[in-house]
């Protein structure tokens, strides 16, 4: 159980350009913004316990890797020196790098968990008459925030709420469709409140609500 707090902004114009730049529900990450491809092949080095690493050399191949969208080959190159025969011969702040990336993947693949045949099976779930020849449109126009990973091009799991608030002549085909005069009523209503609530106890965080949160693990056998 925790309890979130509604907040009174004065700065509603910052909020308002924030939303149209920042993707709804996206993790905040570090992104590598080049995805366009090299010429430079790229060089492997597993961990000997004889040679004394070339750091820049290791973080170079991890970045080209994960600039590639190769993750599980990158993957594979961190664990094998976090936990081979290198492991010993890495500083603590390059131990933290290695783990801190590969985190950053695991978010990243995570955030872009919906495959092309999975957001299509979203897409006519959720619009009318939405067909494979629209989403392949879109796609070209760069309606979604998607990229390679392991050779496969995925989205970003909230691509069709995105896609609604991005365009919203599209909130017409929606399934269900919204009522916007109801929604408004309620904004206005829950902005007053909030409001109204800042006035009286002189904070700016009021209107708590709680939530109750239901988590399910699953544990590999032999785990």
């Amino acid at each position: 159980m925790y309890r979130a707090h509604r907040f009174l902004f004065l700065v509603r114009d910052q909020i308002s350009r924030l939303k149209k730049l920042i993707p709804v529900g996206a993790s905040i990450i570090l992104m590598i913004s080049s995805m366009s491809s090299t010429s430079q092949p790229i060089q492997f080095f597993s961990p000997e316990p004889s040679i004394e690493p070339d750091w820049a050399q290791i973080e170079w191949t991890i970045e080209e890797l994960t600039r590639k969208g190769e993750f599980s080959a990158a993957g594979r190159l961190i664990t094998s020196w976090l936990d081979g025969d290198g492991e010993s011969s890495l500083s603590l702040e390059q131990k933290q790098m290695l783990e801190m990336q590969g985190e950053w993947m695991r978010r990243v693949a995570k955030d872009y968990g919906l495959t092309r045949q999975s957001l299509l099976s979203q897409l006519q779930r959720r619009m009318e008459g939405a067909s494979e020849l629209e989403l392949k449109g879109w796609i070209q126009e760069g309606r979604f925030d998607c990229r390679v990973i392991d050779g496969e091009i995925r989205f970003l799991r909230p691509s069709i709420s995105n896609l609604y608030f991005r365009y919203p002549e599209l909130n017409a085909r929606r399934v269900p469709r919204p009522n916007p005069a109801q929604y408004q009523s309620q904004l206005l209503k829950d902005a007053r409140k909030v409001k109204e609530l800042a006035k009286e106890q002189k904070s700016f965080q009021v209107a708590p609500v709680d939530y109750e949160v239901l988590m399910q693990l699953t544990v590999q056998p032999n785990a």
